[in-house]
């Protein structure tokens, strides 16, 4: 499956509406449902760094939804331009308790701050 969307911004609201529907199936048992919108999430964010290296600065304010998932989605792909603001979202996440997004970021965090101690 290839996207095709002639503007970042199309593609934003494409990711807007994946993480959201990632956290309705994620509530399913991570139904077949969910993998297909994983991988599309991934082909997504490739679609958007062809872009330019600036585009993944416009997944920031996704940090503050009010969606788990969708908060999570951009923290992973906001790493490498905010380490800070990516590691704050999963410690906001992990301390909510609210699964199964709590245990994805404490994994997170686990494999990415050496003074996590969960």
């Amino acid at each position: 499956m290839s996207l095709s969307f002639d503007t970042a911004e199309e593609l934003l609201i494409e990711y807007e509406k994946i993480g959201v529907a990632m956290y309705d199936e994620s509530l399913n048992d991570f139904s077949i449902r969910y993998n297909k919108l994983f991988k599309t999430w991934r082909q997504t964010v490739e679609a958007l760094d062809a872009f330019g290296a600036e585009a993944r600065m416009h997944l920031k304010p996704f940090l503050t939804h009010p969606d788990l998932q969708l908060r999570m989605n951009a923290a992973y792909d906001v790493e490498d331009i905010d380490p800070q603001a990516s590691l704050a979202v999963f410690r906001e996440i992990a301390a909510s308790g609210k699964l199964p997004q709590a245990a994805n970021a404490k994994l997170a965090l686990s494999r990415r701050d050496p003074t996590y101690k969960g």
